[in-house]
């Protein structure tokens, strides 16, 4: 004997429209609130690895990779930059790099554009008037290759 929804589970009109959240719909709003053992498996991983780390030489490495760019830059005339620490999301040591467009004839939507579409595509942060870099996500060594593609465009929109 088949269950009444009205009984069951407040009628047609309130079961209906549930069963668009259910499988096979797995991007649905109830799908983000299930875990599988592997999911579980990988945060306690990510924990774990991030309580084992030395956070006093990551930080060294970041604001050492961040004055590698901000030099190569300064290279450029009148580009400035300021080494920061953004105060929401990402409290990581950040480089604002802002320029005077008199002197490097390139907006920053521009710079940040040609550094999308060159090789390789580097994002950036920023907006209005400036670019804002962070490496906390990069391998040792790429933040040489952000500064040399960053100094690239700068110097060839430089009068």
């Amino acid at each position: 004997m088949t269950p009444d929804l009205k009984s069951t589970a407040g009628g047609k009109g309130l079961v209906c429209p549930r069963r668009l959240h259910a499988p096979p719909r797995g991007n649905t709003i109830g799908r983000g609130m299930k875990m599988n053992k592997e999911e579980i498996l990988g945060m306690l991983v990510a924990l774990e690895n991030f309580l084992d780390r030395d956070h006093e030489a990551d930080w060294q490495l970041w604001e050492a990779q961040v004055q590698d760019i901000a030099e190569s830059v300064r290279s450029v005339p009148g580009v400035q930059t300021e080494i920061h620490v953004p105060e929401i999301a990402n409290h990581v040591p950040s480089l604002r790099i802002r320029w005077d467009q008199a002197q490097v004839k390139i907006e920053p939507l521009g710079a940040r554009r040609a550094l999308i579409d060159g090789r390789p595509s580097i994002e950036t942060a920023g907006g209005g008037n400036e670019i804002d870099i962070t490496t906390w996500m990069m391998n040792p060594g790429e933040e040489r290759i952000v500064a040399q593609r960053l100094t690239q465009v700068l110097q060839g929109a430089a009068t």
